[in-house]
């Protein structure tokens, strides 16, 4: 992940090794494959010696080797023509057999490489969804998707359309050269005298080429960021009409990452054509010196023709050396981008000996908390209060007062810089964050729902729940009798974010999944902004249900909200200034009084005890409350011996 500090890039050899061991391909499969590989290069050596005994030994006048002699021998006397026939037939089966070699190895290749990248993408996936919420954000969600599907890839392009076909390569080219040296020490020689260019080309470009690469994965991930952004924003595109605007942008973007991509493709044509050229040269290097040999007589025609048949099977090894070299520092780019987000550590690697945290009754206590999304700006300083079992604390404030900071403080999206957060007397740093997070409801003012059945939205939170409880709990919320008249009633597939239901529907659906999870701490933030005054009654009543004996955090704006908690903060610059019930805020005539004669006096209503008024930007008018006292500050419990 991007960080302050500018990571060290990791050598290739340091990347191959911790990609070998983040995808950990079966070694079976690689066995499998460099079997068949050195199969396929003795296959390669034998193609083009059935020429060669055809020219020298069928069609010319040399005599055969011993051994060959002995074996035409055991088969009788045979004429020129059968001979012919005979090498043609086993010409045959050696270049059917290559290709079915070939092929049986590129289909595994195909397979293992694609299982590869598919197990290097659910890792991926699953260590982005264990990232704090802080490391989270710092990369945007483009570039995440891109990292997902599409540098992952990495891994089949590095070992299996890279590493192994190079060993490949290298089996072969080790044949040949063996066998052309048996023919003619010159011409293997020369065979080999244009690798120190291959190499030398392969160095120069594998910089540019890198560093290219890297541009195209940040400027293709870039434009994928840029129609995520606005696709998820098309309400707001339409509503300002800022489409044509917005088509633009994302065509300048793309011209960007098409640049990108020309210019690496064509740093890539270029290092092709280099290639090719220097092995061109020694083929007609080659070309001249054995015509010469063949010329003096020391070399036949029928082994030139295997000596220029082999220089394809040298070069085309030494060619796909070099490519490949080359090639891969793309994939090596989108390797660096995979391990710099495994090697983030999650919040489940915290501590390995972390405690689960048991059932809890629900007693919450900040401690002095202080925290900043960054170092330099704080969002809460010094916070300090006591939320006993079983009671209700309302959070109020402008925006930016801290209030969603501490509900995310309470579900450890993020820790403290200073203080300590408790539930029940323990450290949340000392317990994991799976088993906080399992005790915890949440309702959130814009409720996310996702595009799966009604029944597994609302099941998100238990998904062992049965039928029976999902009804119970979507009854609860006031939303079973409308799912009851859908077509698939709670199997009805609901669009991306829920957009195939209302906000009050949306809300509902939330409410309920907070109902079936039965958590003993319930964090609310304004469930009701989305709902009309006659559904708000049914679920205050709902809510008035599910809050009970369970210790809630509501982040309150409307009156409706707040008339349920037991006791009201109020924060301003991130810190706690005034507490109490409604009555007691507003005898103190401070900050709350005021934010609350304004409300009253911008909607003209005046505030007289039950006024069932609300508003979705704040109170605006009084009501009533339990009287139940909660010391701010208080006297902390000690920090447990076990605890970070």
């Amino acid at each position: 992940m991007p960080s302050s500090k500018t990571p060290t890039r990791p050598s290739a050899r340091k990347v191959y090794l911790r990609l070998l061991h983040q995808a950990r391909p079966t070694t079976g499969e690689i066995s499998a494959i460099l079997a068949m590989t050195l199969l396929g290069a003795l296959v390669t050596v034998a193609l083009p010696w059935p020429l060669q005994f055809l020219v020298d030994h069928v069609l010319g006048n040399k005599p055969t080797a011993p051994a060959a002699g002995r074996m035409l021998g055991a088969l009788g006397p045979l004429s020129r023509e059968w001979l012919v026939l005979m090498l043609a037939g086993g010409s045959l089966l050696l270049h059917l057999l290559n290709g079915a070699l070939h092929g049986m190895k590129a289909r595994l290749e195909v397979a293992a490489g694609q299982r590869s990248a598919n197990a290097l993408r659910a890792r991926l996936f699953d260590h982005y969804q264990h990232l704090s919420l802080r490391d989270h954000y710092r990369q945007p969600l483009g570039d995440q998707l891109y990292r997902i599907n599409n540098d992952t890839y990495c891994i089949n392009n590095l070992i299996f359309a890279g590493v192994l076909p190079m060993v490949g390569s290298a089996l072969t080219l080790s044949a040949m050269f063996f066998v052309l040296w048996r023919l003619d020490h010159w011409l293997a020689l020369l065979a080999l005298a244009v690798a120190p260019f291959l190499v030398a080309c392969a160095r120069y470009y594998m910089g540019p080429l890198e560093l290219e690469s890297d541009r195209v994965c940040q400027r293709e991930s870039e434009v994928l960021g840029l129609a995520d952004r606005v696709l998820s924003a098309l309400p707001i595109v339409k509503a300002f009409v800022r489409e044509d605007d917005e088509s633009r942008r994302f065509r300048e973007q793309s011209g960007r990452a098409l640049g990108a991509r020309l210019r690496l493709t064509n740093q890539e044509l270029w290092f092709d054509f280099v290639v090719g050229g220097i092995t061109a040269a020694g083929t007609a290097m080659i070309l001249a010196v054995g015509g010469r040999h063949v010329l003096r007589g020391t070399l036949t025609v029928g082994q030139l023709l295997v000596v220029i048949a082999y220089l394809a099977s040298v070069y085309d090894p030494l060619h796909a050396i070099s490519s490949t070299l080359g090639h891969l520092q793309s994939a090596i780019a989108g390797a660096r981008r995979v391990l710099e987000v495994l090697h983030t550590p999650t919040e489940a690697l915290e501590r390995r000996d972390i405690n689960a945290l048991p059932r809890v009754r629900g007693h919450i206590v900040f401690e002095q908390v202080t925290f900043g999304y960054t170092p330099e700006t704080l969002v809460l300083n010094g916070v300090s209060f006591e939320a006993p079992t079983g009671s209700a604390i309302a959070l109020v404030g402008p925006t930016g007062a801290g209030k969603t900071t501490i509900a995310s403080l309470l579900l450890r999206f993020y820790d403290p810089q200073l203080g300590r957060v408790f539930i029940d007397g323990v450290d949340l740093r000392t317990v994991s964050v799976a088993s906080l997070r399992r005790q915890i409801s949440v309702v959130l003012q814009e409720p996310i729902l996702f595009p799966i059945s009604l029944a597994d939205n609302i099941r998100y939170g238990r998904p062992d729940a049965t039928d029976e409880e999902i009804r119970a709990a979507a009854a609860a919320a006031h939303i079973d009798e409308f799912i009851r008249t859908l077509p698939a009633g709670y199997d009805t597939l609901i669009a991306e974010g829920g957009a195939s239901l209302s906000g009050g529907e949306r809300q509902r659906i939330a409410l309920a999944r907070a109902f079936l999870k039965d958590a003993p701490i319930l964090i609310l933030d304004e469930p009701t902004s989305a709902l009309d005054s006659s559904t708000e009654a049914k679920i205050l009543e709902s809510l008035d249900r599910l809050m009970r004996g369970r210790t809630s955090l509501i982040i309150a704006h409307r009156l409706s909200t707040i008339r349920r908690a037991d006791k009201i903060l109020f924060l301003e610059d991130g810190r706690i200034v005034e507490h109490g019930t409604h009555r007691q805020l507003l005898a103190q005539d401070g900050s709350y009084a005021q934010l609350h004669r304004l409300y009253v006096r911008t909607l003209g209503t005046e505030g007289g005890e039950g006024e069932a008024a609300h508003s979705s930007c704040g109170i605006i008018s009084p009501f009533s409350t339990r009287d139940r006292q909660i010391p701010i500050p208080y006297e902390a419990p000690p920090l447990p011996k076990d605890s970070l």
